[in-house]
């Protein structure tokens, strides 16, 4: 069955082992079979009308895994439901299902599966949750926003399970609709370390939050000025991706959808300008006449470091090279992603950041996960990631492993307007690398880290000051 067009969700383990996947109709284990107990995802007239046509289920950034805490074996899939009515979807939930890889040899079973957590109708959001660890490293957040109110819903996901929902009301710009279309489409996301969290209708508004990961709630909204002349359609154009170092935002918009000239663009903004709307970048734009040519729909932050963005060109993503650099000099490649096959309307689908652990020095840092670095030996007790120390840094700063595995690659830094400082050629394969600052100035940097094994491109923050 094909999985593109609309839910789509992977899992794997650390290595990037496949251990599961879901189309939103069906779990498959690792080798494409049907999971045990995995069918009748979603159940009901929505996911018959999409196996019917051969597709997945046809919500965007419908389904996402989180891992049980404290229970290497289960994890948990959240899941969006909809049902028909002649006009449109007018019964919403959020479900979840759970899987436990100690069954069949390690392919896993579905021991639980479509318990509602929320109901509505058709004034809830259907289609963008997202989650975030706890501050306490452990335990995690999924976060739901109301679909025509000012209202966000919290669920917490801990050893005991899941928990909630509890309601926020009365926070950002998004005023009371009575139209289902309204605030129907777009893209929610996290930043890296889950600080910031964006909320972005394609048709009216960005609206960016701080996010409290000890208490799940969002504060200190800002409001970027985003309202278009002209609806476009539900399919496209309505992405939102931060770059690794979560200062810069970048989305997808139509520009006049019902004029001749109906372009769409890809935009960057600064979130640490003092006017964000104002920071406004086009960085490309490309004409769409119907049948649509060019897309630029919903984006994805790759672990590599770069923002892919999905299009109607069925044989690539477009891609942004270097998201934390400033204006053009982010690298866009339109069509940089190519596939061996043809995927045609492709939806990206939706990750948490697993590698994110606790909030060091927070009231809710008390399980010991995780704890601030300052010494080796300390680096070299705890897990298998990397470590940027000390931070704040003057006259040293070390790269070091939580294992006694080596590090090759090239490490790069970043200032604080996007522009890449220095870089080292990390040659002697070692645990521990230790760079000088001699003739750095003050202020914030970006780290990244590319390794030569093969693993993820690792990013971070750090500060100088000498």
């Amino acid at each position: 069955m094909y999985l593109g067009g609309g839910t789509n969700a992977s899992l794997c383990d650390k290595d990037g082992n496949l251990l599961a996947y879901t189309n939103g109709i069906w779990i498959a284990n690792k080798l494409g079979e049907l999971m045990e107990n995995g069918d009748s995802i979603n159940s009901g007239a929505w996911a018959n009308a999409s196996a019917a046509a051969g597709v997945s289920y046809l919500v965007p950034q419908g389904a996402f895994f989180l891992p049980m805490p404290n229970n290497p074996d289960r994890y948990c899939l959240f899941h969006m439901f909809i049902d028909l009515t002649p006009i449109t979807a007018s019964q919403t939930k959020l479900l979840y299902s759970v899987i436990d890889f100690g069954y069949n040899g390690g392919l896993g079973k579905v021991l639980e599966k479509n318990i509602t957590l929320i109901e509505g109708d058709e004034f809830l959001n259907f289609n963008q949750a997202t989650a975030v660890r706890h501050g306490n490293g452990r335990d995690w957040w999924v976060i739901l926003p109301h679909h025509m109110k000012p209202v966000y819903y919290r669920f917490l996901l801990t050893p005991d399970g899941v928990s909630g929902p509890w309601e926020q009301s009365g926070i950002g710009f998004k005023g009371p609709s009575e139209n289902f279309f309204d605030y129907a489409y777009g893209q929610r996301i996290f930043t890296l370390d889950g600080a910031k969290f964006a909320d972005y209708d394609q048709f009216n508004y960005i609206q960016l939050f701080d996010f409290d990961r000890c208490s799940g709630l969002l504060s200190n909204p800002v409001l970027i000025d985003h309202t278009l002349t002209a609806n476009g359609p539900s399919t496209v154009a309505q992405g939102v991706a931060f770059s690794p170092s979560g200062r810069f935002l970048y989305i997808s918009r139509f520009k006049d959808f019902n004029e001749p000239d109906a372009d769409i663009e890809l935009v960057q903004y600064d979130t640490e300008a003092n006017d964000i709307t104002a920071s406004e970048t086009i960085l490309a734009s490309c004409f769409s006449p119907v049948p649509y040519t060019c897309g630029m729909s919903n984006m994805l932050l790759g672990p590599d470091g770069k923002i892919y963005i999905a299009d109607y060109d069925s044989m690539a993503f477009d891609v942004v090279h270097h998201p934390d650099a400033v204006g053009n000099a982010c690298d866009f490649e339109y069509g940089g992603y190519e596939f061996s096959v043809s995927y045609p309307n492709t939806w990206l689908p939706y990750y948490p950041n697993y590698r994110l652990y606790d909030v060091p020095d927070s009231p809710c840092d008390t399980l010991g996960i995780d704890a601030p670095v300052t010494s080796i030996d300390q680096v070299k007790e705890r897990g298998k990631q990397i470590q940027v120390f000390p931070n704040p840094a003057t006259d040293v700063l070390q790269l070091a492993s939580f294992s006694d595995k080596p590090i090759s690659g090239i490490f790069l830094l970043y200032n604080s307007i996007g522009q890449q400082t220095r870089q080292w050629n990390l040659d002697a394969e070692r645990p521990t690398h230790k760079f000088t600052l001699d003739d750095f100035s003050n202020g914030i940097y970006y780290w990244e880290l590319r390794p030569r094994d093969g693993h993820a491109v690792q990013t971070g923050k750090v500060i100088i000051n000498r």
